[in-house]
């Protein structure tokens, strides 16, 4: 069994890595049906994987939108520096 908690924003993946969850799932300010939520930028993500993995917490990216053809090449390079972190 693994404890899944959602990540609007930094303070509240915090607090749940801090509680103890085993994987956190969480959206970035671009593609993500949360659009008035607070998201994280991708220099946010980097440091939240960072302190995830220490803390043997897992970090899980959404990306919940229909694409329209014309983000299709910023996807493509969002997708090309993910490549890069360390998200699971």
């Amino acid at each position: 069994m693994e404890l899944l908690a959602p990540g609007g924003d930094v303070d509240s993946i915090k607090a749940a890595i801090a509680a103890g969850a085993d994987a956190i799932f969480c959206g970035l300010n671009k593609f993500n049906a949360r659009n008035r939520a607070a998201n994280l930028y991708l220099d946010d993500l980097i440091g939240v994987i960072g302190l995830a993995h220490r803390n043997n917490c897992k970090v899980f990216l959404t990306l919940n939108i229909i694409i329209v053809e014309s983000e299709i090449p910023f996807l493509i390079s969002l997708l090309n520096k993910l490549v890069y972190t360390r998200i699971d």
